[in-house]
């Protein structure tokens, strides 16, 4: 356990020696522009990916096996022939 955690200090230590200026410390007025860019584009990202994440663990909280209040009701199956019936015909009746 010891020698694992000291491996891992290491490796990381080599990994992050050679960080230095790098993507996020521009040099110039588009690299400036480019990283305005970068840091927006990852707020949309966020802002998108956090309340999936979010709605997906309450979903599957909601929907445990130990929640007797939540119940599922099965849509009912629908056959390939009821589908073109939908899309096709249903439509074009009065």
């Amino acid at each position: 356990m010891r020698y694992g955690v000291l491996a891992l200090v290491l490796i990381s230590a080599i990994t992050l020696g050679g960080c230095n200026e790098g993507v996020l410390d521009p040099k110039g007025p588009i690299a400036a522009a480019e990283r305005q860019i970068m840091f927006n584009s990852l707020g949309i990202m966020l802002a998108i990916v956090i309340p999936t994440m979010i709605a997906t663990l309450a979903v599957a909280f909601w929907f445990r096996s130990s929640n007797q209040h939540a119940r599922y009701v099965a849509a009912p199956m629908r056959t390939a022939a009821s589908t073109v019936y939908r899309i096709l015909a249903k439509p074009c009746l009065p």
